[in-house]
């Protein structure tokens, strides 16, 4: 079910730098709700890989590639012509664990600017702010790094400071195995720096998102030290980062992913998916969250799953996971509201044979289509791209 939504918070109308202006070409739609393949488009040997929508039919891959070196590759996927069109590539330093982020993704205009968040090979967090040009190149504007040691990391672009400087947050589990976040801005001059941070108790697994709504908060999604999911809201103002509410749950988690959900939380007399949650234990299981941390219909459940990856679209969930061993087929499972207001899986596919996962939007720019990519390790160890279109019903 498809929630009407209106936007009550937008980034900055001014970026200090160039944005990109992309006409996208909207897929023809179809009556009945179903997820089909598309084309793809494939790339070199790979081990981990995240992946970010930057415009419309414009995303990102960051791989950590052959050498366990940081590669960023960007992609035009020509829905007209049905081509996934290799863009610029851009090799960084050793990377053990990647994670993306783009303001694009809140909805609100901006478009070509990206952070990468890396674990390093002195296990320091490096941070790089990207531009994607309108020729394709990429263009490295800033970077940073942050000793003392992490051991997982996650990135979630925020909304713009009330000086219209960009924003981001990371979560990472620190040197000691506890949770920390931080908020960061890149000022006037393309500097990277750091605005606050505050933290919570040990972790193992850790995810961060932007919510869409009147407040100025962020979500993490943990396992925490027994073994389970953890949620908990953080506010970032100024150069505060405070802790909001938490919501514990006895569901285990080896790995965890949070997305945001629909455009605001305001609809009364209603609550509405403000976020989801995924967690393999080993069966994938998906959560609603409302405003108010309480569950929006409760979880539920799909296939085995050993590593997954997740995006949020119009209150609805799509996730993308590898089986419960070394590799096989990825699983597709679709989860939206269903006309009593009850979240459910709503449809499903298989892909190929793939051992490490990402997904992301590439073009919402229709009502009735949502095209996204799926980027994975292949059969052959290279990043293997294939777009797919969830057609609403």
């Amino acid at each position: 079910m498809k929630i009407p939504t209106q936007y009550h918070r937008a980034l900055a109308a001014w970026c200090p730098l160039a944005l990109l202006t992309i006409i996208a070409i909207a897929p023809v739609p179809a009556p009945a709700q179903q997820l089909s393949q598309l084309f793809g488009n494939a790339a070199g040997a790979i081990s981990k890989v995240a992946s970010v929508q930057v415009a419309q039919d414009y995303f990102v891959t960051a791989v950590i590639n052959s050498t366990g070196n940081l590669e960023v590759i960007a992609w035009y996927a020509n829905l007209n012509s049905k081509q996934l069109v290799r863009q610029g590539t851009w090799y960084a330093g050793p990377a053990s664990a990647v994670a993306i982020s783009s303001p694009f993704a809140l909805g609100a205009g901006v478009s070509g600017v990206f952070t990468t968040a890396t674990i390093d090979a002195n296990s320091y967090l490096d941070i790089i702010y990207w531009q994607l040009q309108p020729n394709g190149a990429i263009s490295k504007v800033a970077e940073t790094e942050q000793d003392g040691g992490a051991l997982a990391v996650s990135i979630a672009s925020v909304y713009y400071r009330q000086n219209r400087d960009p924003q981001f947050m990371t979560a990472i589990r620190n040197y000691t195995g506890n949770l920390q976040v931080s908020l960061w801005y890149l000022d006037p001059t393309y500097g990277i720096e750091l605005s606050g941070t505050a933290y919570a108790g040990a972790v193992s697994a850790v995810s961060i998102a932007c919510l869409q709504d009147l407040h100025s908060d962020v979500v993490t999604a943990v396992e925490n030290s027994l073994g389970n999911l953890e949620v908990i809201q953080w506010f970032y103002n100024g150069s505060a980062v405070t802790r909001g509410s938490t919501a514990y749950t006895t569901t285990p988690a080896q790995s965890v992913a949070v997305v945001p959900g629909v455009e605001t939380l305001n609809n009364p007399p209603f609550f509405v998916n403000a976020f989801c949650t995924a967690v393999p234990n080993p069966w994938t299981t998906v959560s609603p969250w409302n405003q108010d941390f309480g569950s929006q219909g409760g979880g539920v459940t799909a296939g085995i799953a050993s590593q997954l990856a997740m995006i949020g679209h119009n209150g609805a969930a799509i996730t993308v996971s590898t089986p419960y061993s070394s590799g096989g087929t990825y699983s597709l499972w679709v989860f939206d509201q269903n006309n009593s207001n009850q979240f459910s899986q709503v449809t499903g596919a298989l892909g190929a044979y793939a051992t490490a996962v990402s997904i992301t939007l590439v073009d919402t720019s229709s009502s009735s289509v949502t095209t996204f990519a799926v980027a994975y390790r292949n059969s052959a160890g290279n990043l293997q791209i294939q777009l797919w279109n969830f057609l609403w019903g």
